[in-house]
């Protein structure tokens, strides 16, 4: 799977939307599309270089380094890596018969379109996906109508307290002592 080509048809219907609008969260648990860099793996995150990314003797382009694909294929996976949800026995006998078989380890449809989406990233493709404003980022700052998809987040009603005395009366209210000379 060239998974910049299969990327491609799939970014114009994406770009300027959140990712969790077109796809289920246990893709994004599973496979971080945040914290996916360009030019690293997208499952440790280390740097690769153009050549391992773009093998010249390969067709296809690697968004996994060497060493991470050696491990995610060593055994039969029962899961999907994007999903996780159990692959049927057919899936699991494919994965015996040819273990470096990406098809094989990840269900085609959704699960290869936002795995396309995460590789393209590593490679280099802008995808236009919009990412949600780091932790503490003050509210006024958020545009909440693009982050709801379209549904107008009204704030809490604002509670004011009207103190009935001010610090004056409160201060003249104490009794005062009299001092002695």
């Amino acid at each position: 799977m060239h998974p910049i080509h299969r990327a491609q048809p799939i970014i114009p219907h994406i770009r300027e939307s959140y990712l969790d609008q077109h796809f289920p969260p246990a893709f994004m648990q599973n496979l971080p599309h945040d914290k996916v860099k360009v030019w690293c793996c997208i499952y440790c995150y280390m740097q690769m270089a153009q050549h391992q990314m773009f093998p010249p003797d390969r067709v296809t382009p690697r968004a996994i380094c060497k060493s991470c694909w050696a491990r995610l294929t060593a055994q039969v996976t029962i899961k999907c890596w994007v999903c996780g949800s159990v692959h049927d026995q057919q899936m699991l006998d494919y994965q015996r018969q040819a273990p470096q078989d990406i098809h094989y380890r990840i269900h085609d449809g959704k699960c290869m379109d936002y795995f396309a989406l995460v590789s393209a990233r590593a490679l280099g493709v802008d995808t236009g996906v919009c990412e949600y404003p780091p932790p503490g980022l003050h509210p006024q700052e958020i545009d909440y109508k693009k982050l709801l998809g379209g549904v107008i987040y009204r704030e809490p009603a604002q509670i004011t307290y009207e103190p009935q005395e001010t610090i004056g009366d409160i201060i003249n209210m104490v009794p005062r002592q009299k001092v002695r000379r």
